[in-house]
C-alpha cells in the first residue's frame, strides 16, 4: 500500500466510524430528548457496552 492508500484507507475508516456513534447517539438520545426517562439497569448496562464497543473500535484504527 502506498502512503496515499493509507491515509485514504483511515481516512475512511474514521468517517465511518463517526457515522455509526452519530447514529447511535440519534437513536439513543433523540427519541427522549424532551422527557425525562428512567431505564432499567439491563438496557443501561447495553448502552455502556455499546459505547464500549464503539471506542475499542476507535482504537483500532491506527495508521500502519
Amino acid at each position: 500500500m502506498t502512503t496515499s492508500q493509507v491515509v485514504s484507507f483511515v481516512t475512511e475508516s474514521v468517517q465511518r466510524l463517526m457515522e455509526i456513534f452519530a447514529g447511535s447517539m440519534t437513536g439513543i438520545r433523540n427519541p427522549k430528548a424532551h422527557e425525562i426517562v428512567s431505564i432499567d439497569s439491563t438496557r443501561a448496562i447495553h448502552f455502556l457496552f455499546l459505547a464500549s464497543l464503539e471506542m475499542n473500535r476507535l482504537d483500532d484504527v491506527r495508521i500502519p
